[in-house]
């Protein structure tokens, strides 16, 4: 339970990363999309169940886009979708090495701006959206892959203290035992 609490909270805390308005390129619409990262990671988790993990990734895809602006559970579909494909991929693959996971954020960050790009033409119908999705789709894929590697050994670490049950270590400073004080030099 403390495992998808933890998410749910990481999950908004990269979402208000993503929405800052100060990030590089920001002011073009290019954004890296940390919290697909974090849907995909939580995939490959052997502690994540189907069933809520599903509810989580689509909970995730709902905050997204309600902070996007595109159309509302486009994005909960998307993470769905993606979530769901690789916790079946990880009956196969071992996808615990962070190579492999960085390979499937590349693959799944392709896949993903496709299938935006299908979901929106297909629905929508913008002679125009092609242009865009052009030109900004390849610089959010960089992006994205950029930070990939950043992101996911951050939420390994999270999720090795957790299951360690010790204390996050930013917040070590916090957690630290007091000195005794019964010993004499």
């Amino acid at each position: 339970m403390r495992l998808y609490t933890i998410s749910v909270l990481l999950g908004v805390l990269l979402l208000g990363i993503q929405a800052h308005p100060f990030l590089p390129f920001a002011q073009q619409g290019i954004r890296p999309d940390l919290v697909f990262i974090l849907v995909l990671y939580l995939g490959t988790r052997t502690e994540i169940a189907r069933g809520p993990g599903a509810l989580l990734a689509t909970l995730l895809g709902y905050f997204c886009g309600a902070f996007s602006g595109g159309p509302l559970g486009l994005y909960a579909f998307i993470y769905l979708f993606f979530f769901v494909a690789v916790d079946l991929l990880k009956n196969v693959f071992d996808l615990y090495s962070i190579y492999l996971q960085v390979l499937l954020v590349v693959v799944c960050s392709l896949l993903e701006g496709v299938l935006v790009f299908l979901l929106c033409w297909g629905f929508f119908g913008h002679s125009q959206m092609f242009e865009t999705f052009k030109n900004i789709i390849p610089k959010q894929l960089a992006l994205t892959v950029a930070v990939a590697p950043g992101v996911l050994l951050f939420l390994r670490s999270i999720t090795s203290c957790l299951s360690q049950n010790s204390a996050i270590p930013f917040f070590s400073l916090l957690f630290r035992p007091a000195p005794d004080k019964t010993a004499t030099p």
